[in-house]
């Protein structure tokens, strides 16, 4: 059965372990998915509102298959949008969703702390 449960926390902890040295980058899209982490760890921290993608929660937008699986959990996250020259209670009142992807565990433990993109 397929995790889909998961916390803020072990999403972080997931984000924290997935981090890599960059000696050890041996995917063309390494790099990208080493900055996506980055800044999905720095969203789930700052506390902004999150929901693991499932074949029964897909992605608000864009393409369905985004969801998560035995390799990858696939978070959208929504934070604040701020409108220029506005000030009060709309200054803050258009969302923005990302998608970010975070290797389970399993995954991670596979790669030995070698490069988890490489075995896409």
């Amino acid at each position: 059965m397929i995790k889909i449960d998961y916390t803020r926390e072990e999403l972080i902890v997931l984000c924290e372990l997935a981090i890599i040295p960059e000696e050890s980058w041996r995917h063309i899209d390494t790099s990208s998915g080493q900055k996506k982490i980055g800044n999905c760890w720095a969203l789930l921290k700052a506390g902004c509102q999150f929901s693991v993608l499932t074949k029964d929660n897909k992605r608000k937008k864009g393409t369905v298959f985004s969801v998560t699986n035995e390799r990858t959990i696939w978070v959208e996250i929504e934070m604040k949008g701020v409108v220029p020259f506005k000030q009060g209670p709309y200054a803050n009142s258009i969302p923005q969703i990302e998608l970010f992807y975070i290797p389970t565990l399993e995954r991670l433990e596979a790669a030995n702390g070698e490069d988890w993109a490489r075995s896409c």
